[in-house]
């Protein structure tokens, strides 16, 4: 079997399957996720990527542009103000999983390389929990570094580090 990554716009069979996949990784709820991924689409400068081993969704990643009025970029904004140069013309990489069989593999990075390289923006930013010591390791290796170490974005949430790259 082969590894093919896959990039799409709006398809909805591509997002059913990021939606199972974040479920799985996540253990979290697949039609809240689907909720979310239909907004994602719906956004500027949208873009998603499919990882399939064979027939099978082992992976995506997917991200929209950050612009003022969007409620992430509003929480970013009021730690690290408006005006900061990693905000303007960015990129959000909204999510990326892999499945945990399918890890350490290099997949990852693949879907990331292909998400940055497919936008538009010079600039990307990410958040994701301040105690993913595996996620933090994989960024700062791919350059990412760190803006902020401990956004909550909902009381009683654990902090996310917020980080950001220069991608051109």
């Amino acid at each position: 079997m082969t590894l093919t990554i896959t990039r799409f716009h709006r398809s909805s069979a591509l997002l059913d399957a990021c939606a199972e996949i974040y479920g799985q990784t996540w253990n979290r709820s697949v039609s809240d996720a689907r909720w979310t991924f239909e907004d994602y689409v719906r956004q500027p400068h949208f873009v998603g990527v499919v990882a399939h081993w064979g027939d099978e969704a082992i992976g995506f990643g997917l991200g929209t542009q950050s612009l003022p009025g969007q409620w992430w970029h509003h929480c970013v904004a009021g730690k690290i103000g408006a005006n900061h140069p990693a905000l303007q013309d960015a990129f959000i990489l909204c999510e990326l999983a892999v499945l945990p069989l399918y890890r350490s593999m290099g997949i990852g990075q693949q879907l990331h390389d292909t998400l940055l390289a497919a936008q538009p923006m010079p600039n990307a930013l990410l958040s994701t929990m301040s105690s993913n010591v595996g996620a933090l390791r994989f960024y700062r290796r791919l350059d990412w570094q760190v803006l902020h170490q401990g956004l909550t974005f909902f009381d009683g949430q654990e902090p996310y580090a917020i980080l950001a790259k220069r991608v051109r």
